[in-house]
């Protein structure tokens, strides 16, 4: 989610595209989540992912990897990075050192359940309106 699904953004005021998200895609992923509820929605997500990442002694990153891993219909997940901003493949791989518990996929999918978007990042390239 062009970063924003980390420790980085965790109680801070919400970024606005003009001086706020410093790339593009950041931008396109900041009008998701506007999309989905809001930034105080958004906020309330990354304290729930911050709880279970405290408790597994990981990352929000981690604790949203781990959680898409863990759904029945996935088989995998697609890691995106951009070269130079950040090294984070050490931090990706604890991924596969915990399994979060049906408690915290619950409060995972209470928090992520509540949003009203539908669709996914790539439909603004198909057509689709969300």
């Amino acid at each position: 989610l062009g970063g924003f699904l980390s420790e980085r953004y965790l109680d801070k005021p919400e970024p606005r595209f003009w001086g706020g998200p410093s790339t593009a895609s950041q931008g396109k992923y900041k009008q998701f989540i506007d999309r989905w509820g809001g930034w105080a929605r958004f906020q309330n997500l990354l304290k729930v992912c911050q709880k279970v990442a405290s408790k597994h002694n990981v990352t929000i990153p981690n604790v949203a990897l781990r959680y898409i891993l863990q759904k029945p219909a996935v088989g995998s997940v697609l890691v995106g990075t951009r070269l130079g901003l950040k090294d984070s493949l050490g931090e990706n791989l604890k991924v596969f050192d915990f399994e979060l518990t049906d408690q915290d996929m619950a409060l995972l999918d209470e928090a992520s359940s509540k949003g009203g978007l539908n669709g996914d990042c790539g439909d603004e390239y198909r057509g689709i309106r969300v």
